[in-house]
C-alpha cells in the first residue's frame, strides 16, 4: 500500500544495528519524524545523503523533529562498521526489503532511468566529497522515498522518488517538520 498524506504509518516491528524487534512507535516517540528510505550503507549517494544529514542535523532539532533512515543493509554488518553514536539519527535495517515492498517503494526500471537531468549537480557534489562506494547490498536500482509522520502516526508528507537524487534536502525536511 502506497502511503499518502492522511494515511497512517503502520507500526512495523523493525531492527536497528543496536536494537532488534523494535516498534516504529517506540522509534517515533512523541516527535514529528521524517523517515527516509534510501538504498544501503555502502551506496556512495546514500553515504553522501547521510553525511549531509549528519552535518546539518541541528536544523532538524531546531524544527523540533527527528529523522529515521531506512537502509537495505544487514544490521549485523552495520554494527561492525558503525559506532552507535556515529549518527544523530536512528538507522532502520531492512535487508529483506519487507518495508519497501509493503509501502510499494519500487526500484527504477533500469540504471539509466535512475538518473534524471536534475541529478547531475548532486552527483557532482557527491563525487567531489571523496566518498567511496562500499559493499553492495539490496537492490542497486532502488529508488528512495520520504515521509513525515506526526506523533499520532498520521502521514503529513509523502514522496516516492522518480530518480536516485529525488529526496528532500535537510532544509526542506526541517520545514516539513515544523508544519
Amino acid at each position: 500500500m502506497k502511503l499518502l498524506v492522511g494515511n497512517k504509518m503502520p507500526n512495523f516491528t523493525v531492527d536497528t544495528p543496536w536494537k532488534r524487534g523494535v516498534s516504529m512507535k517506540s522509534l517515533l516517540g512523541d516527535k514529528k519524524t521524517a523517515i527516509l528510505f534510501l538504498r544501503y550503507e555502502g551506496c556512495t549517494l546514500c553515504r553522501f545523503d547521510m553525511m549531509i544529514l549528519n552535518d546539518e542535523y541541528d536544523k532538524i532539532k531546531q524544527a523540533g523533529g527527528k529523522v529515521l533512515v531506512v537502509l537495505q543493509s544487514d544490521p549485523d554488518k552495520l554494527i561492525k562498521d558503525l559506532d552507535e553514536s556515529y549518527y544523530p539519527f536512528e538507522i532502520i535495517c531492512n535487508p529483506n526489503l519487507e518495508l519497501y515492498n509493503q509501502l510499494e517503494i519500487m526500484p527504477a526500471e533500469s540504471e539509466e532511468k535512475m538518473i534524471g537531468p536534475e541529478s547531475m549537480e548532486k552527483l557532482e557534489r557527491m563525487k567531489a566529497s571523496g566518498l567511496e562506494h562500499g559493499e553492495s547490498e539490496g537492490i542497486e536500482t532502488q529508488l528512495p522515498a520520504a515521509f513525515v509522520v506526526d506523533k499520532d502516526f498520521n502521514i503529513t508528507y509523502s514522496h516516492y522518488a522518480t530518480t536516485i537524487t529525488d529526496i528532500p534536502d535537510v532544509d526542506k525536511l526541517a520545514q516539513l517538520l515544523q508544519i
